[in-house]
C-alpha cells in the first residue's frame, strides 16, 4: 500500500507542477495575445495615414499640373505676342 499512495503523492506533485507550467504558459499566451493587438491597432492607424497621405499626393500632384498647364498656357501665349504682362 506504501508504493500505491508514494505513486499517487508523486502524481499529485506532478500534477501541480503541471499545473503551474500551465499557468505560466497561459500568461505568456495572454502576453503575446495583447502584444499582437497592439500591433494590429498601429498597423490600422498607419493604413488610415498611408491613405490620407496617398491622397494629399494625388491631389498635390494634380494642382502641379493644373499650375503647368497655366505656365504653359502663359507661355505660350508669350510667344504669340497676346501676354498682358
Amino acid at each position: 500500500m506504501s508504493i500505491l499512495f508514494d505513486t499517487i503523492e508523486a502524481l499529485q506533485q506532478e500534477n501541480e507542477q503541471l499545473r503551474a507550467q500551465l499557468d505560466e504558459w497561459k500568461y505568456e499566451v495572454k502576453c503575446h495575445m495583447d502584444e499582437v493587438i497592439a500591433r494590429e491597432k498601429q498597423i490600422e492607424q498607419l493604413r488610415v495615414q498611408v491613405t490620407r497621405i496617398r491622397e494629399l499626393l494625388t491631389k498635390t500632384y494634380d494642382e502641379i499640373g493644373q499650375i503647368l498647364a497655366e505656365i504653359d498656357k502663359v507661355l505660350g501665349e508669350k510667344d504669340n505676342g497676346k501676354t498682358d504682362i
